[in-house]
Order: C-alpha cells, then sequence, then structure tokens
C-alpha cells in the first residue's frame, strides 16, 4: 500500500515534520467492498490513534481502489512496514 499511494506517503512525511520521527508499527483496520471500493479504515489502537495522523492515514487509505471480488466485504488489518 506505501508504494501504491501516494496519500499515505504523504501522512508519514507529515508526521515525520510534526513530531521529528516517522510512524513506525502502525496497523490500519479497512473494510473492502467488492466494488474494490475501502469504506472504512481507521487505527484501532495505538499511540496514533484518534490523532491528526489517524485522520490523514485514513483518508488515504480510503482513497485506493482494489481490484472488484465476488462475495462479501473483506474486513482486515494491514500493518504498514518499519522504515
Amino acid at each position: 500500500m506505501m508504494k501504491s499511494n501516494k496519500g499515505v506517503k504523504i501522512c508519514y512525511i507529515k508526521e515525520q515534520k510534526a513530531s521529528g520521527s516517522l510512524p513506525n508499527n502502525v496497523k490500519v483496520k479497512l473494510t473492502i467492498q467488492p466494488s474494490g471500493s475501502v469504506s472504512s479504515a481507521k487505527i484501532p489502537s495505538g499511540e496514533y490513534q484518534g490523532t491528526d495522523f489517524d485522520s490523514c492515514l485514513s483518508g488515504a487509505v480510503k482513497a485506493i481502489t482494489f481490484p472488484p471480488f465476488d462475495g462479501d466485504p473483506l474486513s482486515l488489518t494491514y500493518a504498514f512496514p518499519n522504515f
């Protein structure tokens, strides 16, 4: 997800400028609809939950489009890699 979404990278850069370090061990819980759109995304716990970084990252993840698929919506947690 990092390589395919400029918005995600921007969120990390903004957080680095604000805090002086890059976030690591960030997990985002997301739901992907069969259409490929992301209907929800959030940091479910940890130091970044409810922060500006959470809002930024959630919005960036929601902007990602996945290939359409058959079946029910897919809920998963994605762990962003450490830098």
